[in-house]
């Protein structure tokens, strides 16, 4: 093609035939690490020194929720879940080509981290692949040094929380190896390296030389799995190639096989395997450096395994290279995001979401175990031309360490389907999205469905109802709900008025019906609580989902101070005071600089003495929150008037408001900081501050940076410098205009 970059246009920009991106989002940090968890909300984390910054961001609402820090960064780690839904992730960033040797557990449900035995090396860019029994292969990974690798892979056994060595199967493979778990048992690593092999995780392991791919050595250029045992490998290496090859590993002597080469050579991309069995492939550069942003792919391509050729799809239109991400969310659209210093993201909706109504999955059993059939009920079973499993994606550097295709055999009947659950060679223990695609290539919003035998079902307490905020009537009859493990016979119920920090006996070892028929107090309350115990083992428990009240509204906090219109100098202490209800004696404080899109934390676990003396950060923005929440309760809480904070060390001197720059010419960006800041990143935004992207990141803090101004023909430009390790710390210059020439 005469442009490689895709800027061409098709003139096609029907989205039923190419899809559709949705404008650019800002994110806290870009998402270098990307997880859906069983929730379906996006786990993720930064790059280099965001490592230890970790955000979920639900796709329904858009908001973002910090999560804990987990100790230590885990940039370049491997992750893959584990089959009660947990993240676990192995090794971390302590430099470039030096890893951790600590491993962690992340509880999406409880949004906790749990250390874990260390490894035996540090690993830094390692891959996880769970297997068959729910454990978890580690493999590779740099240990001390550039090159220094890895070489004896371990499995982490969970039934012992231990490490287990497989002196066996040492091998020196490179940076995150493109394995997965094949119908044999076996895991098998496909590449980058120049041979694919089984690698046998039993006693101290094996390995075996399979087949050697077409293309050796095919460096961030991903894999998927997109059928059963099916691999296909696509692009990568350096200079990057077009070319793509599949293996069928159901056979007994598999052999890598070229397939129609992509219409662009591309590296540092990612492939997406969607509800329908096709490969979408989106990002990466043509260029021949490392990660070569001035020769950006910004096609998109659709990979179909039935005629094993390419589609060209809508263009992206920003550069998704080193460290971006890309993985499918539950109602079929695939969120891409990152590269390199930039925080923002996308939401890419294929064609087929533009071809008809959905259909729809009424109901379905959440807990199947493998070798059995799964029971769902839809209105559109005559018209269901595909049952599809998708394990959940987990993707970091080109590869998703987690995520695999399983098309299910299946059989409709008056009302539903009857599909076929394969063995956990095919589908091992976890969580997937369950996809019914019609015959128009549509496919439904999914369901998360777990897949285990019962020994490895999570054992948890969940009352359903009351539920949060609601209000019960003084007197009268209510059912209190709840689900709760079959190997728990009884339970015990307790109630808290001061949202968990002291409880109180309701009513102890109930036959465990999943309900009991409670006759409400006749004393009002503000911010109730239920817990639901295990009579036998108070520590499985579970608690309401939020406070509720009793003969009235649920409790909240109110600020006094500050007002509305208020605006604080920069730097300086200002008290900010509130009302609250009773029983919360201790709260968090976090602020806003967004008008809330995103939070951060100021101090947690205070004695809560209705005002809290802050001193400001030294900053110049407009839309500014603080935050109070109960500690123990957090959907108890107060947000405060937007206000004002002025002042700060930043000025940014030039481009000055209204000057006029043409696109492609040298400019100077000039700007006053502190001594005290040795790096900042320069910002642009092309929509009066909308979005920003980035200009340059972490650069010397000299006052000037000569900008090659981008070709952003709008007359609503700024220019933005900040403090590379403090966002608080930066500066705005005034609106200018950027043409062509």
């Amino acid at each position: 093609m005469d442009d490689p970059s895709g800027n061409l246009d098709s003139g096609v920009e029907d989205p039923a035939v190419v899809g559709e991106w949705s404008p650019l989002q800002l994110w806290p940090i870009g998402p270098t690490h990307t997880s859906v968890v069983p929730s379906g909300d996006v786990m993720f984390f930064g790059e280099f020194s965001f490592g230890d910054n970790h955000y979920m961001w639900n796709p329904d609402t858009g908001r973002f929720t910090e999560l804990q820090y987990a100790g230590y960064n885990i940039f370049c780690a491997g992750h893959s879940f584990l089959a009660d839904g947990r993240l676990l992730v192995t090794g971390g960033h302590v430099a470039s080509h030096v890893g951790f040797k600590n491993t962690i557990i992340f509880d999406p449900e409880s949004q906790t981290w749990t250390r874990t035995p260390e490894m035996n090396d540090p690993r830094w860019y390692p891959t996880n692949t769970t297997l068959s029994n729910g454990d978890v292969l580690v493999i590779s990974g740099e240990t001390t040094a550039a090159g220094v690798m890895a070489e004896t892979p371990q499995v982490y056994e969970v039934a012992t929380d231990s490490w287990r060595d497989l002196t066996g199967a040492r091998v020196k493979l490179p940076y995150y190896p493109r394995q997965f778990l094949a119908p044999n048992g076996m895991v098998f690593i496909a590449g980058p390296q120049p041979w694919s092999y089984y690698l046998d995780t039993g006693g101290t392991g094996s390995m075996t030389r399979v087949a050697q791919p077409n293309v050796s050595g095919r460096t961030y250029g991903p894999a998927v799995m997109y059928d059963v045992g099916k691999i296909l490998m696509v692009g990568g290496n350096q200079p990057p190639t077009a070319a793509a090859e599949v293996i069928d590993l159901n056979v007994s002597s598999p052999r890598w096989r070229a397939v129609a080469s992509m219409g662009t050579p591309r590296r540092q991309h990612n492939a997406t395997v969607l509800p329908d069995g096709t490969v979408l492939v989106t990002g990466g550069s043509y260029g021949n450096s490392f990660d070569d942003k001035t020769s950006p792919v910004f096609t998109t391509e659709l990979w179909n395994p039935v005629t094993e050729r390419w589609t060209t799809l809508a263009n992206v239109g920003i550069y998704r290279g080193y460290h971006s991400t890309a993985v499918l969310l539950r109602d079929g659209r695939v969120l891409v995001g990152g590269s390199r210093n930039d925080n923002t993201a996308q939401i890419y909706s294929p064609p087929y979401l533009f071809k008809g109504p959905r259909p729809t999955i009424a109901s379905v059993e959440t807990d199947v175990e493998a070798n059995s059939q799964l029971s769902i009920q839809t209105p559109d079973a005559a018209s269901i031309r595909r049952v599809a499993l998708i394990r959940l994606g987990s993707v970091t550097h080109a590869f998703d360490q987690n995520a695999r295709y399983v098309p299910l055999s299946f059989a409709a009947n008056p009302g539903g389907i009857v599909a076929d659950v394969p063995n956990y060679n095919v589908t091992p223990p976890g969580h997937y999205m369950l996809f019914l695609v019609n015959d128009q290539g549509v496919p439904s919003v999914a369901t998360t469905v777990r897949v285990g035998p019962p020994a490895l079902a999570p054992q948890r307490i969940r009352l359903l109802t009351p539920e949060s905020g609601e209000s019960l009537t003084p007197g009268a009859a209510y059912r209190v709900t709840w689900t709760a493990p079959s190997t728990t016979p009884r339970v015990n119920l307790d109630y808290s008025t001061d949202v968990g920090a002291t409880w109180t006996k309701l009513i102890h070892s109930i036959v465990n019906r999943g309900y009991y028929d409670w006759t409400v107090p006749s004393t009002p309350a503000s911010a109730m609580l239920l817990r639901l115990s295990d009579s036998a083992n108070p520590a499985l428990f579970g608690v309401s989902p939020g406070p509720f009240a009793i003969g009235g509204p649920v409790a909240r906090m109110f600020f006094t101070a500050p007002t509305v219109g208020t605006t604080i100098p920069g730097g300086t202490d200002f008290s900010f005071a509130w009302t609250s209800p009773p029983g919360v004696p201790r709260v968090n404080y976090d602020y806003s600089i967004d008008h809330g899109a995103i939070w951060r934390k100021i101090s947690y676990n205070n004695v809560n003495r209705s005002t809290y003396t802050w001193r400001v950060p030294d900053m110049n923005v407009d839309g500014v929150l603080m935050r109070v929440s109960s500690t123990n309760e957090p959907s108890i809480f107060g947000e405060s008037p937007a206000f004002r904070v002025t002042g700060g060390p930043f000025a940014v001197g030039t481009p000055a408001a209204g000057v006029t720059l043409t696109a492609g010419s040298s400019y100077d960006i000039t700007w006053t900081a502190p001594g005290s800041i040795p790096r900042v990143d320069l910002k642009y935004s092309a929509d009066a501050g909308g979005i920003w992207k980035t200009i340059s990141g972490k650069i010397v803090n000299s006052g000037r940076f000569t900008w090659t101004v981008f070709n952003l023909d709008s007359a609503t430009v700024q220019v933005k410098v900040v403090d590379s390790a403090d966002e608080t710390q930066f500066a705005v210059s005034g609106m200018f205009t950027v043409r062509r020439p």
